[in-house]
């Protein structure tokens, strides 16, 4: 990488400063802010749960040799912040390569090493500020602090790291809006994405994250997650206030707090959604608040390509969209929903199925009043939420997003 497109440091960000907190040359030695952040820590109880990253998890291959010295110092445990995981061989396209796996004892910041050399390189963006990682990111200084730790922890691996290149593999983009999930989720039980060929899965009375114990039930109560698993993009949707609760006996009964988590993966297609020309990869430089969200909206708005319309047919796929609206009616049909009673009822064939269920969605979207489009602004980041203890919501400010 070029001096000109190196990594953002403290002084590309002047604009973004705060006005006590400009003249820094450099991050402070401490992992946390000196001043910018200071209302922050005051304003957020310990006990609050802050979701508002534009970044939640990101993945990056790279070939930057090592210290010369440093797998010496990692078995002599001379560098206490890094906890050495495996250290052996692999087969690797019929070869065996030496293979290290070294994880950072603060931020959990996984890192790879294959023969004297750092190839890969995960991280959940909000630990990088490990002393509170609740820390939200509400302006591109915030993003800049991070990657500015990210740097200064893959120094203690590797020499002038904010000089070498990274390749994006995979971008975990996610934000958790003032949305109540049960009809955000409800909408998109049978939605399809442009983006993404496979089946939607569906996910009742388990909590978010966890592994679903047993078959599915026809008699379902409450959806926690949707999520749209394709091979290059995946969509996750979720009740992040069923999450955070320890007992679905906590959940309120109306609350807002859908989590929405777009996941991309493949340099080519991370560098394709950023806008950038055949063959050119993103940098560190490229990841600004901004642009994550701009790429957040342009995925999630392509929901919107089958709604805005008035129906203008009575046929089957109207009725069972009505039906679907009206959860009351579902005990008429045994507990189940009215596609999933269609489908039983009537034996139909998996394509007329899926056909039907395109649809129903169609109708069901025009009937709604919900739109991407208009839940994501253009020019800020919509009203998000952060979730307490018990689930507790607690609304936060819309962020402006600079040009």
């Amino acid at each position: 990488m070029s001096s000109n497109s190196a990594v953002p440091t403290w002084t590309v960000c002047e604009a973004h400063r705060p006005a006590s907190a400009r003249g820094l040359s450099k991050a402070p030695r401490n992992l946390m802010p000196a001043v910018s952040h200071q209302r922050h820590l005051k304003a957020a109880p310990a006990a609050l749960i802050h979701t508002f990253l534009m970044i939640d998890t990101f993945t990056a291959n790279l070939s930057s040799q090592i210290h010369p010295n440093l797998m010496e110092q990692l078995t002599r445990g001379d560098l206490p912040e890094w906890t050495l995981m495996s250290d052996g061989r692999r087969r690797v396209a019929w070869q065996m390569e030496k293979h290290t796996v070294l994880v950072h004892t603060q931020t959990g910041l996984r890192a790879t090493l294959n023969d004297g050399y750092l190839t890969r390189v995960e991280v959940s963006f909000p630990r990088l500020v490990p002393l509170r990682p609740e820390l939200q990111c509400r302006s591109e200084y915030d993003m800049c602090f991070r990657w500015e730790s990210l740097y200064r922890i893959l120094d203690t691996l590797v020499p002038n790291m904010r000089d070498r290149s990274l390749t994006i593999t995979r971008l975990d983009l996610a934000l958790t809006m003032h949305l109540d999930p049960r009809r955000v989720l409800a909408l998109h039980r049978n939605a399809r994405h442009p983006m993404i060929r496979r089946e939607t899965e569906h996910y009742y009375n388990d909590r978010p994250g966890q592994q679903r114990r047993g078959p599915v039930p026809y008699n379902m109560t409450t959806l926690n997650s949707v999520v749209f698993n394709g091979t290059a993009t995946r969509i996750t949707l979720y009740d992040k206030v069923a999450q955070i609760c320890k007992h679905r006996s906590e959940v309120p009964e109306s609350h807002t707090g859908l989590r929405a988590e777009v996941q991309l993966k493949g340099a080519k297609r991370i560098s394709k959604a950023f806008g950038k020309q055949e063959g050119e990869k993103i940098t560190v430089a490229d990841l600004t608040l901004s642009n994550c969200y701009r790429v957040y909206r342009d995925i999630l708005t392509k929901f919107d390509g089958t709604g805005g319309m008035t129906v203008t047919k009575f046929n089957l796929a109207t009725c069972i969209a009505v039906l679907e609206r009206n959860p009351a009616s579902w005990a008429d049909l045994g507990g189940m929903h009215p596609l999933d009673a269609y489908r039983l009822t009537n034996n139909v064939s998996d394509e007329r199925f899926r056909q039907m269920r395109r649809e129903v969605n169609q109708v069901m979207f025009q009937l709604s009043s919900f739109r991407w489009s208009e839940v994501l602004p253009v020019d800020c980041l919509p009203q998000t939420t952060d979730i307490g203890e018990g689930g507790q919501v607690v609304l936060c400010e819309s962020v402006p997003l600079s040009r």
